[in-house]
């Protein structure tokens, strides 16, 4: 019964105050940056009912706080959680030529050497590559590499 008799002033407060609450614990919980700017915008609001701010003011100041805090942290996090791209060994043989050692059919794994190493490998098109053949690698996908009958003789070397 009691807590039906509290006023506008302390509903708002306990309002801001579990906002917040709830936006900090889903921060916490997630691994992205998703709702610290609406635990500080419940912050700034709960601020503004203590010192007996409007209703429509603590709305407008939770509002503005948090697309504020947004749009001038967002950019700045994004750039600090950027992930960069670790290339590996194993991008060096993209655009090189590999031999064929073993068949490769059309949607069928065979197989290829390059860099004295034999690596699993596809086809780019329809088409089949027979043993001995020299085919470009397109890509890599997994542990397969992606080839294509395109040659390119600067490119034969290490095999």
């Amino acid at each position: 019964m009691m807590f039906l008799v509290l006023g506008m002033d302390t509903w708002l407060i306990l309002m801001w105050i579990v906002i917040m609450i709830l936006a900090a614990t889903l921060e916490i919980i997630t691994t992205d940056l998703v709702s610290i700017w609406i635990a500080i915008g419940a912050l700034a609001a709960l601020i503004i009912a203590f010192c007996n701010g409007q209703p429509w003011v603590q709305f407008t100041v939770f509002f503005a706080v948090s697309i504020g805090s947004i749009l001038v942290s967002r950019p700045f996090v994004k750039k600090i959680q950027k992930t960069e791209i670790v290339h590996t060994n194993a991008d060096k043989l993209i655009g090189q030529l590999g031999i064929v050692t073993e068949k490769i059919l059309p949607n069928q794994i065979g197989e290829v050497k390059i860099d004295g190493r034999l690596w699993s490998a596809v086809s780019t098109n329809d088409n089949t590559h027979k043993v001995g053949d020299e085919v470009k690698i397109e890509a890599i996908s997994g542990v397969k590499l992606i080839v294509s009958s395109e040659k390119n003789d600067k490119n034969l070397k290490n095999l």
